[in-house]
């Protein structure tokens, strides 16, 4: 059983409760720094490690401002009273946006990819559904694109990406 030397000397990330954070998100949050100042917003994420903070603020017309406060001046945090003008969903704000490819432009784009993929001697097959495999360990679907591919190896995932720059490039 540890003393109350250990306890502590412990790192804060051991007591600190995981489950009161993710209860946090998407929350409306008061967060008091030890500087006194006093900041409001949805919070968007905690680092469990650092306990740094990101909050959003909705600005207007769909536009947020984002503050990043730093875990060690943060001396509270605690759910404000809920204002009812402010919607707490948040966007994704890290959406992919594909680039919508007509089906000539898929054709080209994958003959494109599996002639480099020859040339750099991997064995391709093509199936029924247009997905591009090597070996069974790698595949790539349309529009084939980086985040595309799946591979269990990433040893031949790294050189499959240095093989797709060069016809993104």
């Amino acid at each position: 059983m540890p003393d109350n030397n250990e306890l502590n000397y412990s790192h804060r990330i051991y007591h600190n409760d995981p489950i009161k954070f993710k209860n946090l998100i998407n929350k409306q949050v008061k967060v008091v720094a030890k500087d006194s100042s006093v900041h409001h917003g949805i919070l968007y994420t905690v680092d469990p490690v650092s306990e740094s903070i990101i909050l959003i603020e909705p600005v207007n017309n769909g536009t947020y401002k984002a503050n990043i406060i730093v875990g060690h001046s943060v001396e509270s945090m605690d759910i404000s009273t809920c204002d009812e003008s402010i919607d707490t969903k948040l966007p994704d704000f890290f959406i992919k946006k594909n680039k919508i490819l007509s089906d000539d432009e898929l054709l080209i784009k994958k003959e494109l990819i599996k002639n480099l993929l020859i040339e750099n001697r991997f064995p391709v097959e093509e199936n029924n559904n247009g997905i591009l495999k090597i070996h069974g360990m790698l595949s790539i679907h349309p529009p084939y694109d980086f985040d595309d591919c799946f591979c269990t190896n990433p040893i031949i995932m790294t050189r499959i990406h240095k093989i797709l720059t060069q016809v993104s490039s």
